[in-house]
This record gives C-alpha cells, sequence and structure tokens, in this order.
C-alpha cells in the first residue's frame, strides 16, 4: 500500500506518495580500521543471531587477528539470541549462562558449533554505563573462557535480573524478580554490581564533538 505525506518545507508544501514495506535494520554493524575488525552490536534482537555467524565469517575472510566488539549502549534483549552467539565461540557442552531461582538453578549449554577460536584473536570489548543485561552476559562468560580478552570504557549497568509483570483487572500492575543471571564458567554475577573494565577510559565528549575521537574506541585500536 502507499501512504499519501504532505511535507512542509519553509513556505512550500510537498505532497509525496510512498510505499510501504518492511524495513530490516541490522543488529550488527562490520568495518575494518587497520588492523582491527570492529563489530558494533546495537542490541540482541530476534535474528541478532544469523548476522553475528555472517560477521563471524566475514571476519574469517579477512587476514585480521584483532577483535573489537562494542557494546556500548547496549541494553540487551533476548537472551536465547546471546546463548546461540555464544554456542559459536564456546566449546561444546559448557554452561554460557546460569540463571539462580529462590531455591534452584538452571544453566543454558553451548551447542559447541565452534565457528571462530578466540584464543586466535586479540579480542577487545568496549562498555560503558549503558552496557547491560545480555550484553553482560556476553562480556561476562567470553571472559570467564578467555581471560586474556580485554575490556575498555566505564562500568557495566548490572542488570542481571529476570523479572516478570503480574496485572490486575484495576489496572495497576507489579513487576517482581523471580530469578537472576550469572555469567556461565564461573558463576559471576552482574545484577547490581555490573563488569568492571579490564582499563578504565573515560569517553571525551569534546574530542567526540569537536574532533570526531572517539577516545575509548581510539584505545581499543591501539592497545
Amino acid at each position: 500500500t502507499e501512504v499519501n505525506l504532505k511535507i512542509k518545507r519553509g513556505t512550500e508544501t510537498l505532497e509525496i506518495k510512498v510505499k510501504r514495506e518492511k524495513v530490516h535494520m541490522k543488529s550488527i554493524e562490520t568495518k575494518t580500521n587497520g588492523n582491527a575488525f570492529i563489530m558494533k552490536i546495537n542490541g540482541f534482537n530476534e535474528g541478532i543471531s544469523t548476522e553475528f555467524r555472517e560477521a563471524i565469517e566475514e571476519l574469517k575472510q579477512k587476514n585480521i587477528k584483532k577483535l573489537i566488539i562494542d557494546l556500548r549502549n547496549n541494553g540487551g534483549g533476548y537472551l536465547d539470541e546471546v546463548v546461540t552467539m555464544l554456542g559459536y565461540v564456546i566449546p561444546k557442552g559448557e554452561p554460557v549462562a546460569v540463571v539462580k531461582y529462590v531455591k534452584d538453578e538452571g544453566s543454558y549449554i553451548s551447542k559447541g558449533q565452534n565457528l571462530l577460536d578466540l584464543n586466535n584473536y586479540d579480542v577487545v570489548f568496549l562498555q560503558n554505563s549503558g552496557t547491560a543485561s545480555a550484553s553482560e552476559i556476553m562480556i561476562g562468560t567470553i571472559k570467564d573462557y578467555f581471560p586474556n580478552v580485554k575490556i575498555i570504557g566505564e562500568k557495566s549497568y548490572g542488570k542481571g535480573s529476570v523479572q516478570n509483570i503480574k496485572e490486575f483487572f484495576d489496572g495497576s500492575s507489579l513487576k517482581y524478580t523471580t530469578a537472576k543471571w550469572f555469567t556461565g564458567k564461573t558463576k559471576t554475577g552482574i545484577d547490581g554490581v555490573g563488569i568492571e573494565p579490564t582499563e578504565k577510559v573515560e569517553l571525551d565528549e569534546q574530542k567526540l564533538k569537536d574532533f570526531k575521537i572517539d577516545t575509548q574506541m581510539d584505545r581499543a585500536l591501539n592497545i
């Protein structure tokens, strides 16, 4: 179907017909900068695991041994997608995330597809206070299994709770916590704690504004 838009530009009014179509917003943006391959992950949306697989294949075609994964301002998303993504790099049968309830706990196990051996790469994560939930599970679990991974930026948000919402007839609702998430191998909690960077680097907003210099990315590229 088509939509008729009226757009006012100054004193002029324009009429434009626009055709409705589905727009697929990519969750992962990739680029090469010198000797580094950069993945900017905007959110763990439905289908991102397929994009991650494609990004891995793109990386493997290049003679590059530094991988920068930018998770700044990534507030999370679908845990199932993160579990699938971690299964591409974590050995088969190993836990990639642990959920603890009041009386018991359960683990999400890697299917071990072994698409990429991170031992062969210098891996750097970028994070800040907007890095939360599924992003923290990814960083924390990969750091569990690959201790040489570097984390640049600021402490992450610290969102590791599983919450449900109960709606009542009068229109009110109650949000309550039923469980908490922990990293896969060491079962490290992140809720209310966050993940500390291995090297703290603040974003210089003035340099970013005046010179388009991203001080955190610059450090990741040169570490």
